[in-house]
């Protein structure tokens, strides 16, 4: 039997799952700062901003670009057992051509005979 497999995840679904991971780093953030893993003061925070500000883009750009990616991805399965069985189907179930739709037409006299 064949049929069509999609993505693991639909486009749309990437795009959510970028969108979460994006919000997802505020509250990461705030627990490296809170732990010290940035300096002390006005340059920590500022280096806090911007590995929040980069892990939110990273997020971002990843869900959209595998929702665009993935947009109509789709691949035909086949089982090797259907193809074999297909093959094997149509040359066994092959039946001859059906003759002409219409009988050719006949020539009533009127001309010269063969001699």
């Amino acid at each position: 039997m064949s049929g069509y497999r999609l993505s693991p995840i639909r486009n749309k679904g990437w795009l959510r799952l970028g969108l979460t991971g994006a919000v997802g780093m505020i509250p990461y953030t705030a627990m490296e700062h809170a732990q010290g893993r940035f300096s002390e003061g006005a340059v920590g925070l500022q280096q806090a901003g911007e590995f929040l500000v980069g892990g939110m883009c990273v997020w971002l750009v990843i869900g959209f670009a595998m929702s665009w990616v993935l947009h109509g991805f789709a691949v035909k399965a086949h089982d090797d057992e259907d193809q074999e069985g297909s093959r094997h189907s149509s040359s066994s179930s092959h039946s001859p051509s059906p003759g002409p739709a219409r009988p050719p037409a006949v020539s009533h006299g009127g001309g010269s005979k063969p001699h």
